[in-house]
């Protein structure tokens, strides 16, 4: 009997606001980190019988550790043959995504903005992703965007906090997405910093310098000397300036009836 496609990915209508292309590997940071739903319906064919489920399938994946994740090794743990793994995920690579969704989404689901200024609100949520992402350091590596049910009530609450502090909801998704991003983008870079010892950036630029005569490009050298810093507070606050400059553009400071930002 022909098996059905694993369930799709399903991304929230009207909240991409550009490309949608996966992140490679060697990425800093995603490309389009906007949330998305994963399902996890565990629909099975007729006849079949109910040993096992897509979500018994996931939790059995989520206690192993990550580099010890494969289609036997849930089969294993289950005590089932790797064909009924196999009939609700595709292989190792979506294994690894529905744990980090899970993971995340359990992480995230629960973080609580606070009301009245929206740029407080945007530093929260910023923060607080963050914090998940470096806390889950082996699956945070893994994943291309920001995975599972569970971070749609924070993304909620910050698009909430954004459209009452003066945004629209068009422009409010783009804040959303933009936060999101930087976020992603400097844990990456954390990361992948700590699992090669430095960013492979940083690698290649002293292999460029160590090329060159000693007197050449004495600021990039002090720089690489004295450390990279990884400056997120900073990031932030330029990230929120520029929220600020886009709500501005519909509701100019010196128009009547101007809000400042808070409720």
């Amino acid at each position: 009997m022909k098996q059905e496609n694993p369930p799709a990915r399903v991304g929230i209508p009207g909240l991409q606001t550009g490309e949608d292309v996966k992140a490679d590997s060697t990425s800093s940071g995603p490309r389009n980190v906007t949330p998305a739903v994963v399902e996890g319906s565990s629909r099975r064919r007729a006849g079949r019988p109910a040993r096992i489920s897509r979500q018994m399938v996931v939790d059995a994946a989520a206690a192993l550790t990550p580099a010890n994740v494969t289609i036997q090794a849930v089969a294993d743990r289950l005590g089932v043959d790797r064909k009924a793994v196999s009939y609700y995920v595709s292989g190792r690579e979506e294994l690894l995504e529905l744990i980090t969704a899970q993971t995340l989404a359990h992480e995230l689901e629960h973080l609580a903005l606070p009301t009245g200024d929206w740029r407080d609100a945007v530093r929260v949520y910023a923060r607080g992703v963050r914090r998940v992402l470096l806390r889950e350091a082996s699956l945070s590596l893994l994943i291309t965007r920001l995975p599972g049910a569970g971070v749609l009530m924070p993304a909620e609450a910050l698009v909430d906090r954004l459209v009452d502090g003066g945004f629209d909801e068009g422009d409010a998704m783009i804040a959303l997405n933009l936060v999101t991003r930087m976020v992603f983008a400097n844990a990456k870079d954390i990361l992948v910093a700590r699992h090669f010892g430095e960013h492979p950036t940083v690698t290649e630029v002293r292999r460029a310098l160590a090329e060159l005569p000693a007197e050449q490009v004495p600021h990039l050298r002090r720089v690489l000397r004295d450390g990279v810093p990884q400056p997120f507070e900073l990031e932030l606050d330029f990230v929120v300036a520029g929220l600020q400059y886009l709500r501005d553009r519909h509701d100019p400071p010196d128009r009547p009836g101007h809000r400042s930002g808070g409720r």
